[in-house]
This record gives C-alpha cells, structure tokens and sequence, in this order.
C-alpha cells in the first residue's frame, strides 16, 4: 500500500459542502504517478490555500483511468470537469478532520521521519508520493483529531 496527497482547491471546489455530503464515493484528478497508484492506497485529501492541510481520507477503489467524474463531485465543483481526463475512484474513509500544515510538519519530524516531503516536492500539480513512515504518521494523526473532536 502507497500514501498519497491528492490536492484540492477550495477556489475550484467546494471542499466543505462535500465533506459534509453523506455519500463516501468520491473521485479525483490524477496528473502524475498513474502507472502507481493501486486499488487500496491511501490518498489524504489536501486543501490548497492559505489554510492548508489535510481535510479528509480516501481509499482508492479504482486505479487511474478515464472514469467519468461522478454525479455527487459534480454538485461541488465551481466548473465542470472534463471527463476526458484520468482520475481514481474511491471512498472517503475518515472526515471531519482538518489537520494544518504546521501542525503536521511538527508531529511528523516528532516522529523522526525527518522534514515532511510535500514541502520538498515541487508544488505543481496535484498528486504526490508520501514516504510509508509519513503516511502512517499521517494516518496516526487523522484518527487522533477524529477521536479528539469526539471527546469535545
């Protein structure tokens, strides 16, 4: 199993109303790494922004290729998608988290993983590789704010 960030921009997408829509099927663009992304990986769901980070999980159920986007993405698009473009399909598996940037990159060098590899990657495009140890740190983290903001 690989670790990915899938970025998306709330100035393209509203990113709120979809987390708080029911439905877990989910899909996203793919603009790099299509020949390795795999049925069961992880995708965390990156908001771009001055209010970055992680905002919910994905598992992806259907590996890149030319799926159609789907109907429950179409409501929170600002602009339609072209359906000619690669993306996967998958589940949201956790929400209602919204772990910034800072924090992140704290608990990851906490953990000894070293300086967290998203802000080393060049900042285009969409999709990016995680090291195995940021992806469980991550993992770590989500479930940690989830059960934290149940407790509150």
């Amino acid at each position: 199993m690989n670790f990915w960030i899938f970025k998306w921009n709330p100035d393209d997408y509203d990113l709120d109303g979809r987390l708080k829509d029911p439905d877990p099927n989910t899909s996203s663009k793919v603009t790099k790494y299509q020949n390795e992304i795999a049925l069961g990986d992880i995708a965390f769901i990156w908001q771009t922004g001055n209010d970055r980070g992680i905002r919910a999980v994905m598992r992806i159920d259907k590996a890149p290729g030319n799926w159609p986007e789907l109907e429950v993405e179409k409501r929170y698009a600002k602009e339609p998608e072209s359906d000619d473009c690669l993306r996967v399909v998958g589940t949201l598996i956790r929400r209602s988290v919204h772990l910034r940037q800072p924090e992140i990159e704290a608990e990851i060098e906490k953990a000894g993983a070293g300086r967290f590899s998203l802000l080393t990657a060049v900042r285009q495009g969409t999709n990016f590789r995680l090291r195995s140890d940021e992806g469980e740190v991550l993992l770590r983290l989500v479930d940690d704010a989830i059960a934290n903001r149940r407790r509150n």
